[in-house]
């Protein structure tokens, strides 16, 4: 996928990442980051999936059609440079639907810094999810009793249990945006509100030439239209 489709996406949180993940430098024990998070208080909005749907009833185009295979990163509250990699198909259907089948992919490099032999490959079972599909290009992903194997966990490697809830918009036919919600009950509960997630549309041979993808908080939820998006 070409870089320059992430134009919209933050270039700091991506140099942070590469030097995470690539260089492996030393940082705290990331079981003590979600215990320090865990115990602070205060919560991030989220925006609600249909939000400016209804102002634009009349608008007389269609959003992008989403069907194809996307590579998500779910980036956490806790440590957005560590996200979680999936790849997500998505088919539209008749009735103005769509259908998931989300696949957790490995990391990059574990939480000491040790390159995966295989980053970006799929591992472990897929989650389905449905949502309605607004005409603003919204949607709400819920993936209920998500297990993520530690292989794919780059913030401490243990196995991941809980809810997902995806909330977000088409920015453009190839950007996805948006807020991710939910509860993890293992290795610790942890809520994930005020975390977001940004996603690409990609063929999977080249997820590997994909920069790491950060929901950039400037963007707005702006409507889909008939000019373009709000990623602009």
């Amino acid at each position: 996928m070409r870089n320059a489709l992430l134009p919209a996406l933050s270039a700091a949180a991506l140099v942070a990442s590469a030097a995470l993940t690539l260089v492996g430098c030393e940082s705290p024990d990331p079981v003590s980051r979600m215990d320090d998070f865990a115990d602070r208080t205060g919560s991030v909005p989220v925006a609600t999936a249909d939000a400016g749907a209804a102002d634009i009833e009349g608008l007389g185009c269609d959003p992008p059609d989403p069907t194809g295979t996307w590579f998500f990163a779910l980036s956490a509250n806790i440590d957005r440079e560590a996200p979680l990699y999936f790849e997500i198909d998505i088919t539209l259907n008749d009735d103005g639907t769509i259908s998931t089948i989300g696949q957790p992919l490995r990391y990059d490099a574990d939480p000491d810094g040790v390159p995966s032999d295989a980053p970006r490959t799929a591992v472990g079972d897929p989650v389905a999810a449905s949502s309605d599909y607004g005409v603003d290009g919204s949607f709400m992903l819920t993936y209920p009793d998500v297990l993520v194997t530690g292989e794919a966990n780059p913030l401490t490697g243990r196995e991941i249990e809980g809810t997902v809830i995806l909330n977000g918009r088409l920015l453009s036919e190839d950007i996805a945006a948006g807020d991710m919600s939910g509860d993890i009950v293992a290795p610790l509960v942890l809520s994930l509100q005020g975390s977001t997630f940004a996603a690409v549309r990609s063929a999977p041979e080249d997820y590997l030439s994909i920069d790491p993808v950060f929901y950039n908080d400037e963007i707005p939820h702006t409507p889909w239209g008939c000019e373009g998006s709000g990623a602009n």
